[in-house]
């Protein structure tokens, strides 16, 4: 176990270093663990070498977590490690930058304006144009009577028509997309600029995803997840281990930001 002194060493090269010497104490080859965990043999070559500069920082941590977990090494040892070795601070997150949608907000708003412009002006002209129509004579009381004229006779039961009350417009989403994993994945997803969700998929998982107009998705392992957007299937977006951020899935397909 690393003592608390090796703390002003603690680089992703020493974390790498642990792991290795507890995976050879034991006698086992990377492709055992790879078969074991469902972690790709290049991450964990990654791991143990060091090379962290590709991955994010909570994928990092949760794989050493799940082979330590293979290696039955103690947790308190796990975690000790990682406080020595892997702080939090010590590899900064991916950051995901704002959308340049957020810079065009004022021009939506002046979108939405023009719209409700638009409407208040037809709402006025029907108005007016229903207001300015000749009305319809009603029928004098002596034509209501005896000498009422042939042609105003009282409709019968079968001429009523009823009509049906009208439907209420469901609001559904319009982007559906489901993600099937094929290995481990690390995802972060902003939906409609407004709601955002991180969490790292275990192999031969599904996860369905809604939104009104777009989904933005960075993906720490594209040759891991399959798409399918609106019943279209997209497949992989890219190969295995490959990084992709800002990704736009929309319900025609991906586009650019």
């Amino acid at each position: 176990m690393p003592e608390k002194s090796e703390q002003s060493q603690s680089t992703p090269e020493h974390i790498g270093a642990w792991l290795r010497a507890e995976r050879e104490k034991r006698h086992l080859s990377i492709e055992a663990i790879a078969q074991a965990t469902k972690i790709r043999s290049a991450t964990i070559e990654a791991l143990e070498a060091g090379e962290f500069s590709h991955l994010p920082l909570p994928y990092i941590r949760a794989s050493i977590r799940t082979i330590a977990r293979f290696l039955k090494i103690p947790s308190e040892e796990v975690n000790r490690a990682l406080e020595i070795y892997l702080p939090s601070e010590s590899i900064p997150t991916p950051s995901v930058p704002e959308s340049p949608l957020v810079d065009s907000a004022p021009s939506t708003r002046w979108i939405w304006l023009a719209i409700a412009v638009v409407l208040l002006l037809g709402v006025l002209f029907l108005w007016w144009y229903n207001s300015d129509s000749t009305p319809v004579p009603l029928p004098s009381a002596s034509q209501t009577g005896k000498n009422a004229p042939s042609t105003i006779r009282k409709a019968e039961p079968s001429e009523l028509t009823i009509a049906p009350p009208p439907t209420t417009k469901q609001h559904t989403d319009t982007l559906i997309v489901e993600a099937i994993t094929t290995d481990s994945v690390w995802v972060s997803l902003l939906f409609d600029n407004n709601r955002r969700l991180q969490e790292l998929l275990p192999p031969h998982k599904k996860r369905v995803w809604r939104a009104k107009r777009w989904i933005r998705l960075s993906v720490g392992n594209a040759g891991g997840l399959l798409l399918i957007v609106n019943s279209d299937t997209l497949g992989h977006l890219g190969k295995p281990g490959v990084v992709l951020k800002n990704v736009k899935i929309t319900s025609r397909g991906i586009e650019p930001f």
